[in-house]
């Protein structure tokens, strides 16, 4: 038997075979423990994966979030998620500045967002409870970026205490309050304001800038009002009993406040002398307009909503993937921002045209931020998907293991570990370190869950350096069915001394296998450039069991851990090679014009009869006793004395039959007592170890030779066999030796590649 070396390699995109879900047993802790110290398989270093739960019924522990570097001016709070099953529960809880929350929790995965009461700038992050209290300390003295934060005053004069009022911050946000002053942190930059009051037609508006140090703005509505004459405003067309409004269009985003409706057909309010920029608004099937006016004196304004209503349609922003009750927007370029909502929907009404649009971010999720769309004679649905982040949680041994997930390098802390919030989606996990076995993974991450990933690589006593780089940057390279990570186009790994056959497989490039020879010590290098291809198959389905290994006419598959497989190849004949230490051996011939599934089942090797070798050949039996076997000049042969439906199994590996090609391989043939013979099969394991299986043998005690090189001659003369055409291979090159053979490997289906024997 030979030792087996598995590993995993992901890209970004989704593939088209589907995605893959890793599942297993979590210890008593709720950590997934991962060794790649032996590949052999056992309990000790499957490589498993499975998502926190939190059940209502589990201990509770304190939770305790503390909060330092806020000035008193300001308050905070914090949002605080976590699943339970499908169900998502939020917490909020404002506390005055300087002291602490605190929440009674069960174990569990969490996220939280510690926000600056009247800030733009909040904190996010994650943390777990296993078993025992949480601390968090939430420094709010700056900026998340890192840059110091300013306190900006606003003090209102000229209206009764506890009128209601707003500010609305430019770019940020807006809100309404009826104290007389509003203190918020602000980072150094310029800034546009616009201050309304609700009940009257006060505003101001302005700019201000912080350039270290604290700034203070006083609104004085009282000037405003006080030199104010009536304007009128007059609709026409609109149905009677149709709700319509006036609003300042620099107002406007603050929904809900800042304008004056009615369903009547007039609206007044004082304005003071000057030019104005409004915003008519009616309910939806009727299109809104902004225009400019000026008052010297009383006004009376037509509003003539009838010509524009032919070409207005109702466009319609439906959010879906948000808790009940959290905040969110949506803003049309040169159109008025529908401002905070916590609503699902939001429409406005749009003549035709084509517009861009953008939502906005909400903490712990992810949404298609930007986007267009036409207005074109029919009402318009866009579909605003709020996806809940994942989370994996890393730990690595040695510390200063390289680490990238989906080619992204992760910066791990001094005890080598560290946590993402992640997009739901395939994730590639690789980390390599000179002198260790670098270890790659697959990993399909659900939205809400939180997964733990915990690694020890494996230190190599002897080893040299395989170096290089691949065009595609994002090719998959393995090296005797050992997974090399690539990072940007180049690799650089740690590798056992010995030969291996190097394969490079990218979606939409032909496959290139390289011969290379690693020796202690040394870097061995190798700079390869695939060609693209433009037409292309999948293969794809299930192995059991699902640590075998998959080969395609001399290509290794890329096989995950469930035992989904997937390969793409151009149209055509192959041979399919399925195989697991332990299992007889399965080939196939299929022709594929089309993508196609295929799931394959191998049987489990009886116990033996008997076993030789020769060389690095070897021959097993079971019903069969061998003996006399011999190898060379392209031919093997063996001696063996058979029970009824006896079966011979043949290993030797390809650097043994170098006068062949793959081609001529996997097409050559088998003779008993120079009688052609047609029950066996050749398989091509993932290491390259070629696998004859003859089955099917009576009793009796002949001499076998399988004649894997046209040129070889057997000892005694055969009529000439009918042999079936060679399978039409391309493009595929080992230095010197191994023919074409085209085939084009999906970068993004989850791979362990295994080394056989």
């Amino acid at each position: 038997m030979f030792n087996k070396q598995f590993m995993v390699i992901i890209t970004v995109a989704f593939m088209v075979m589907g995605g893959f879900t890793v599942l297993s047993d979590i210890n008593a802790n709720g950590i997934l423990n991962h060794n790649n110290s032996s590949f052999t398989p056992s309990p000790g270093n499957s490589r498993t994966l499975q998502s926190s739960s939190v059940s209502s019924t589990d201990i509770q522990y304190p939770v305790t979030f503390n909060e330092s570097g806020l000035p008193h001016i300001n308050s905070w709070y914090i949002v605080l998620f976590y699943s339970n099953g499908t169900q998502i529960y939020k917490s909020q809880t404002v506390y005055s500045a300087g002291e602490n929350i605190s929440f009674q929790l069960p174990n569990g995965s969490y996220s939280y967002a510690a926000h600056i009461s009247e800030s733009p700038y909040y904190y996010e992050g994650n943390f777990s409870i296993i078993g025992s209290n949480v601390d968090i300390l939430v420094n709010l003295s700056k900026s998340p970026d890192g840059k110091s934060m300013y306190e900006t005053k606003f003090s209102v004069k000229g209206i009764a205490n506890s009128t209601n009022w707003g500010l609305y911050l430019k770019g940020y946000w807006q809100f309404n309050q009826d104290s007389s002053e509003v203190n918020m942190l602000l980072v150094n930059g310029t800034y546009s304001y616009v201050a309304s009051n609700t009940e009257n037609a006060y505003k101001q508006d302005g700019n201000f800038t912080i350039n270290g140090m604290n700034v203070s703005i006083t609104l004085n509505f009282s000037n405003y009002s006080e030199n104010s004459l009536p304007v009128t405003f007059t609709e026409s067309g609109l149905t009677q009993g149709t709700v319509w409004w006036i609003n300042d269009s620099q107002a406007y985003p603050v929904t809900g406040k800042y304008f004056y409706q009615t369903t009547g057909s007039n609206i007044s309010f004082d304005l003071p002398n000057g030019t104005y920029t409004f915003l008519a608004v009616p309910s939806p099937s009727y299109i809104g307009f902004s225009f400019t006016f000026t008052v010297d004196g009383s006004e009376n304004i037509s509003i003539p909503f009838s010509s524009g209503s032919a070409n207005a349609y109702q466009v319609s922003f439906v959010e879906t993937g948000l808790p009940t009750g959290t905040t969110w927007y949506a803003n049309i370029t040169g159109y008025p921002s529908s401002g905070p909502m916590t609503s699902s929907s939001y429409a406005i009404v749009l003549p035709n045209g084509t517009y861009s649009y953008s939502v906005s971010p909400v903490s712990g999720y992810t949404v298609k931020q930007n986007g267009t769309f036409s207005v074109g004679g029919t009402e318009v649905n866009i579909s605003v998907d709020y996806v809940k982040n994942t989370t994996l949680n890393l730990n690595f041994t040695p510390a200063g293991s390289a680490v990238y997930v989906n080619a992204n390098s992760v910066l791990l802390s001094s005890s080598g570990s560290a946590s993402l919030s992640l997009v739901p989606g395939n994730y590639y996990v690789n980390a390599s370190l000179s002198g260790y076995r670098s270890f790659s993974d697959f990993y399909t991450l659900v939205s809400g869950k939180t997964y733990f990933v915990n690694v020890t690589l494996a230190s190599l006593s002897i080893y040299g350096y395989l170096n290089g780089t691949v065009m595609p940057g994002n090719a998959t390279v393995s090296a005797g069915g050992l997974v090399i990570p690539v990072h940007s186009g180049k690799f650089n790994e740690s590798i056992a001394p010995g030969t291996y056959y190097v394969s490079f497989t990218a979606n939409g490039y032909n496959s290139v296998v390289k011969e290379i020879n690693i020796t202690a010590g040394k870097t061995s290098t190798l700079d390869v450039s695939m060609t693209p291809v433009t037409d292309s198959v999948t293969l794809s389905g299930y192995i059991t069991p699902d640590n075998a290994s998959l080969v395609v006419n001399g290509l290794v598959a890329y096989v995950n851990s469930t035992g989904y497989y997937g390969i793409s190849v151009p149209a055509g004949t192959y041979t399919i090679s399925v195989y697991e230490s332990g299992y007889f051996p399965y080939s196939e011939n299929v022709t594929l014009t089309s993508s196609t599934m295929m799931n394959f089942t191998l049987v489990k090797e009886p116990k033996a009869t008997s076993t030789t070798s020769a060389n690095d050949t070897t021959a097993t039996g079971y019903n069969v006793t061998v003996s006399n076997l011999t190898t060379g000049n392209g031919l093997v042969s063996v001696s063996f004395n058979s029970s009824a439906n006896g079966t011979l199994i043949v290993q030797i590996p390809y650097t043994d039959m170098k006068n062949a090609t793959i081609s001529e391989i996997l097409n050559s043939t088998v003779y008993i007592n120079g009688v052609p013979y047609r029950n066996y099969s050749i398989s091509i394991s993932s290491n390259y170890t070629i696998i004859l299986k003859v089955y099917g043998l009576k009793s009796g005690d002949p001499t076998l030779y399988w004649k894997y090189s046209p040129s070889a001659i057997i000892s005694k003369p055969a009529p000439a066999p009918t042999v079936a055409p060679p399978l039409p291979l391309a493009g595929y090159e080992i230095m010197g030796a191994i023919t074409a053979v085209s085939i084009v490997a999906v970068a993004s289906i989850a791979v362990f590649g295994r080394r056989k024997r």
